[in-house]
């Protein structure tokens, strides 16, 4: 019977007949295997076997790559002496690949003296692949078989042949993947002659301490060869056994490998010593399970952190790295928030070696951001700038505060408008003295905008104001785009009221005439636009002066004038009889102006002064000022 649950397996017969050859076979075979097959059919020199016992032999032919499962007897009853019988199963690659457990075909041999009668030996034998043999061998049979195989170690001499040994050969056989299966040489006897395939020995002397060092794998490799059902070992070395180049010498870090992937905190170092073992080309499904690489349901391993991914691929993968560019990538699109500053951090220390797949993934990485991550100490502050300028939504005052003074103005013109004032207030905030320029803003009203702001709460930075103070004419066309009144009252403060500027009085009149500016304020910045227009010529200034001078003088004689103002006033209006007050000295302001030629009578007017008032700031006589002024103001003016 032949159907997707059996495996169909050849067969032929070896024995004397002129010499040993092959007697009957039920598939042709070429004369390079069947020289192969002739020779380690026969009996095994130097080996001791009586006529009750027989021994197995297992070898890859070298032609056909079939596997020969031979069990071989001695032939007393042949006329040359030292002539055997040997029934030989002929296992393909399919079966090799497929049969659960190689103990089922233990029952199938039969000592084939009746060859020539019998037509079993000339057709195929069917096997259940799923099909298991109920027997076990001693678990210390199978451990020192183990450590015989991958270790190296001799097995004693006079071991002789026996059932429990060729269970835990054939235990030990079935627990090996397939290209493992296929490599496995063995002859179940001892024999002066090694075959060139032979996976373990026999030694007459071996050394008394040899078995003492069995290490911590050998545990978990005698439990699942014995175990009677499929193991997670198994499943482990079968998975990542496959494209190993020389599995045997493999056998033994892959099951360290099983035992240590069972421990998440060990798992770092499991993929280092993994990508160290192996090198390019070789135990790949292993290493991009570890890496997260491919389909991750048929994984047997946790994949590392994404951190530990990135060192990984620049120490050991990059070879492979450019053809799985994309998955490794895709890898670092959607990762948790808390790995995300370690992700970072490994980035950025192995920028050079990842070379342009770095970049792929700092910009994946973009989206796992936010602001609270970007304010944690444990990421790099070395990023925050470029992520910034990537993201701009991301820049927040807890973010800024890592970043250095030198890269936030290079931040600044980089981003949108909207993050401007975020970036400059930052910057202002800091000490003048750590930075080695003026603020490099693309707006410099959005500069003026956030000193004044910052100036009102008191949090601009330590020299901020005297470099403001210095270079005002630069700021000075944008007081007007200030929002509030108050605003442009903070301005003129933080410059510390500079007398200057190519239209000065007009622009901060204009400033002050937006809402919400209090009244001390209000007095304060008349005091100072006044003494503007003093500084420029009151003749330059009339409209200004009509406006300011009717608004302050009644607050001068009230004694509303705070006494900072007195005192800038004093500073500009001319000087007279101590007792003069200031009112006096304003209107001896004017007298001056009209006694050099001058004439602000638009200013006068406004002002309302009594006659002699009026004849006085004028420099005329009573009548004379009378005459002129009558038609332009009401008498009641010089109440």
């Amino acid at each position: 019977m032949v159907s997707d649950d059996y495996n169909a397996v050849d067969q032929a017969v070896f024995g004397y007949s002129n010499g040993h050859r092959q007697l009957r076979s039920s598939v042709s075979l070429s004369s390079v295997d069947l020289y192969e097959l002739a020779a380690i059919s026969d009996l095994a020199p130097g080996a001791r076997l009586t006529a009750s016992q027989s021994y197995l032999t297992g070898a890859l032919l070298p032609d056909s790559k079939r596997y020969a499962l031979i069990r071989t007897w001695l032939a007393p009853e042949m006329p040359r002496p030292g002539c055997v019988w040997s029934h030989v199963l002929l296992l393909p690659r399919p079966v090799l690949s497929s049969q659960i457990d190689l103990s089922t075909f233990h029952p199938l041999f039969r000592r084939p003296d009746d060859y020539e009668t019998n037509n079993f030996y000339s057709s195929q034998v069917t096997v259940l692949r799923r099909a298991r043999d109920g027997s076990r061998a001693e678990p210390d049979t199978i451990e020192r078989l183990l450590a015989a195989t991958y270790l190296r170690y001799p097995l004693r001499y006079d071991d002789i042949p026996s059932e429990d040994w060729e269970r835990a050969i054939l235990a030990i056989w079935s627990q090996q993947w397939p290209r493992l299966r296929a490599q496995f040489g063995f002859r179940s006897i001892p024999s002066t002659s090694v075959m060139r395939s032979q996976s373990f020995r026999f030694d007459e002397h071996p050394s008394a301490n040899e078995h003492n060092l069995f290490p911590r794998w050998l545990p978990y490799a005698v439990h699942d060869a014995n175990a009677s059902n499929v193991t997670p070992l198994r499943r482990f070395l079968w998975r990542y056994g496959k494209d190993i180049d020389k599995p045997q010498e493999a056998f033994a870090d892959l099951v360290n490998f099983f035992a240590m992937s069972n421990d998440p905190e060990g798992l770092p170092q499991l993929a280092e010593q993994v990508f160290q073992r192996f090198g390019d080309g070789e135990a790949e499904t292993l290493k991009r399970d570890l890496l997260g690489l491919g389909v991750s349901s048929l994984s047997l391993v946790p994949h590392v952190r994404p951190a530990e991914m990135i060192r990984l691929v620049s120490d050991h993968y990059m070879d492979r790295a450019s053809t799985a560019r994309n998955e490794i990538v895709s890898l670092f699109v959607d990762i948790p928030a808390e790995t995300v500053p370690d992700v970072a951090a490994a980035l950025l220390e192995r920028k050079d070696p990842l070379g342009p797949i770095a970049q792929d993934i700092f910009e994946a990485l973009a989206c796992c951001l936010s602001t609270e991550i970007l304010a944690s100490d444990r990421f790099p502050a070395e990023l925050l700038v470029p992520y910034m300028r990537q993201r701009p939504d991301l820049i927040a005052d807890v973010v800024l505060e890592r970043v250095s003074t030198g890269d936030l103005f290079d931040l600044v013109l980089s981003v949108t408008d909207e993050s401007h004032l975020v970036i400059l207030r930052a910057i202002l905030e800091r000490d003048r003295e750590a930075f080695q320029g003026a603020p490099k803003a693309v707006r410099m009203e959005a500069v003026l905008e956030v000193a004044v702001e910052l100036f009102q709460d008191r949090l601009l930075g330590r020299g901020w104001q005297k470099a403001f103070a210095e270079g005002f004419v630069d700021f000075l066309p944008f007081v007007n785009e200030l929002r509030s009144g108050s605003a442009v009252a903070a301005c003129a403060r933080l410059f510390e009221y500079p007398v200057g500027g190519p239209n000065a009085a007009r622009t901060w009149l204009e400033g002050i005439r937006k809402s919400d500016l209090e009244y001390s304020d209000e007095t304060r910045m008349l005091s100072f636009i006044f003494v503007l227009c003093i500084a420029n010529g009151i003749g330059n200034n009339h409209g200004v002066l009509a406006n300011v001078l009717p608004m302050l003088r009644p607050r001068v004689l009230a004694g509303e004038v705070s006494q900072e103002s007195q005192d800038l006033l004093s500073r500009w209006l001319p000087h007279h009889d101590k007792n003069w007050d200031l009112d006096r000295r304003i209107l001896k302001l004017l007298r001056r102006h009209y006694k050099d030629g001058g004439n602000v009578d638009d200013v006068v007017v406004a002002l309302g002064l009594s006659e002699e008032n009026l004849a006085y700031a004028t420099n005329r006589d009573k009548e004379e000022t009378l005459s002129l002024f009558k038609p332009f103001q009401p008498w009641s003016w010089f109440n």
